[in-house]
């Protein structure tokens, strides 16, 4: 090869790097912006305003990050006492309660996919007598692709202890059927708003107290 050849070759290597390099830094601010805008669309949830819904928080969880306060089950079933929930695909978080009376605080939480969500929701059960978010079910229904929601059906206790019902009938009506109807209200609209569109399915995931929330909300 004569030295006007070398020199032609080497003159078209380099366009060719040049354009790979444009093209690479064209997609990587590309994705930059989708994940940005994706992120505000999640922080603008804490401003919008439902129904006796008070929204604490709403954020963006990065990809396979450790998700703060959330625990899977233990071994032996105990809720929150297991490792924590990470290696999820990024999703939006919102976290807030419900307070459809006086006596009621019915904590959620709404688990969206940032990419291909399915246009699925699924509703999370609570075992024996609830009182905590059911991490194990938001976590299944974000790695499937799926919008997931949680509620410790209106007051913070081990599944087994019932103190809170003493003296408390609108507590009991949370625990009976209201919490999850306002929860799943909520979920929809949350989804609707996040993704523009509510959801096309919805699902509720559960087996004996789980079963029994199920037929209440769809009855």
């Amino acid at each position: 090869m004569n030295l006007s050849a070398k020199y032609s070759t080497s003159k078209l290597l380099l366009s060719a790097a040049i354009a790979l390099a444009s093209f690479n830094g064209q997609a990587i601010a590309q994705d930059i912006a989708v994940k940005t805008a994706s992120g505000q669309r999640c922080a603008d949830l804490a401003g919008k305003q439902f129904n006796n819904v008070k929204i604490e928080s709403a954020r963006l969880q990065p990809a396979n990050d450790p998700i703060p306060g959330a625990k899977y089950p233990s071994m032996t079933g105990e809720y929150g006492a297991g490792p924590q929930v990470a290696g999820l695909p990024a999703f939006c978080r919102v976290t807030g309660s419900i307070h459809p009376t006086a006596d009621s605080d019915i904590r959620f939480e709404m688990w969206m996919p940032e990419d291909n969500w399915d246009g699925r929701f699924t509703g999370a059960n609570n075992g024996g007598l609830a009182g905590s978010i059911n991490y194990l079910d938001l976590a299944a229904s974000v790695r499937a692709g799926q919008a997931g929601a949680s509620t410790d059906t209106g007051h913070s206790a081990p599944p087994g202890e019932g103190a809170w019902a003493k003296g408390h009938p609108e507590k009991i009506r949370n625990y009976g059927w209201r919490a999850v109807h306002e929860t799943t209200v909520a979920a929809k609209q949350f989804i609707a708003a996040y993704y523009g569109k509510g959801p096309e399915f919805s699902y509720f995931i559960g087996c004996s107290n789980g079963g029994r929330q199920a037929l209440m909300e769809a009855s």
